[in-house]
């Protein structure tokens, strides 16, 4: 794993250097897409599409510091971006590692797409679990470049919301995900419904704490530039988890585990608070 990434940095740097004609930008996509080309190499090698998975909370505080560089020390904004950022990214990566046993762990939505797909899986695996992901995570940093590359606004009593809203939200995923690799630990009983803690607020808080970090970079961005475009890579991130990762995870879930649907029923999918019990009528 770690030779398979030091080869698509050394991929993305080579990139980085043959392009120096074009956009920070431009250089900066190419290089991204050339180092998922190396990591989709090591995955298709070693049969595992696993190799991908660390690449979404590393990738972000490279691009910040590749398109920001100095202003991390000058420019209150992108300090606290940077601060996040690099938060979010080695809390998630740290949490990858703890639960990664090696090359006999692969995602299970991964090892589905396989069983469903068939000899189409390559394809599936290259397009839609490496290079898709890769696109998403790209947009969603796009307001690093933008704040570097514009005349941003003044910092205002505002930014402090989404500096608040940012290291609260890393922190509420990274409860949950202590939290449910605890439960996953000491449970005894198959079946049972992890709902307590923050677990008990909504079925997926470790997700709303990931939007969360998103939602702060378009925040951030949008009061820096004053421009719609700023929001876009969220809007994306949202359409991923509520029409994907949600529904994947909540069938998979109902189906085995016995008392999820009554879970699913009483709690909000990423609103923190109950839902409204609905009396029988007499």
């Amino acid at each position: 794993m770690g030779l398979a990434y030091v080869l698509a940095l050394s991929a993305a740097a080579v990139v980085v250097i043959f392009m120096q004609d074009y956009s920070p930008l431009w250089r900066a996509f190419v290089a991204d897409i050339s180092a998922t080309l190396v990591i989709f190499g090591f995955g298709t090698v070693f049969r595992n599409s696993s190799f991908y998975d660390p690449y979404w909370s590393v990738t972000p505080p490279i691009l910040l510091l590749y398109w920001c560089g100095g202003l991390v020390l000058s420019d209150p904004r992108i300090a606290f971006l940077f601060l996040i950022t690099l938060f979010w990214s080695l809390r998630l990566t740290h949490n990858w590692m703890r639960s990664w046993s090696g090359l006999d762990h692969e995602d299970w939505r991964y090892i589905n797409f396989k069983e469903t797909t068939g000899a189409f899986y390559p394809l599936v695996d290259l397009f839609g679990i490496q290079l898709a992901p890769t696109l998403m995570v790209f947009l969603g940093c796009l307001p690093f470049y933008w704040l570097s590359d514009s005349q941003q606004t003044n910092w205002q009593v505002i930014d402090y919301l989404w500096v608040s809203i940012g290291f609260a939200g890393v922190y509420l995923e990274m409860r949950a995900d202590n939290v449910l690799r605890d439960f996953k630990l000491t449970n005894t009983q198959p079946g049972k419904v992890l709902d307590y803690d923050v677990w008990g607020l909504c079925r997926h808080p470790n997700y709303l704490g990931e939007l969360s970090f998103w939602f702060v970079i378009g925040f951030a961005g949008y009061i820096g530039l004053v421009e719609l475009k700023a929001w876009f890579g969220f809007i994306v991130m949202l359409i991923l988890f509520l029409f994907y990762s949600i529904p994947a995870l909540d069938k998979k879930l109902v189906a085995s585990k016995t008392g999820y649907q009554e879970y699913k029923d009483a709690t909000w999918s990423l609103i923190p608070i109950k839902k409204p019990s609905l009396q029988p009528t007499e």
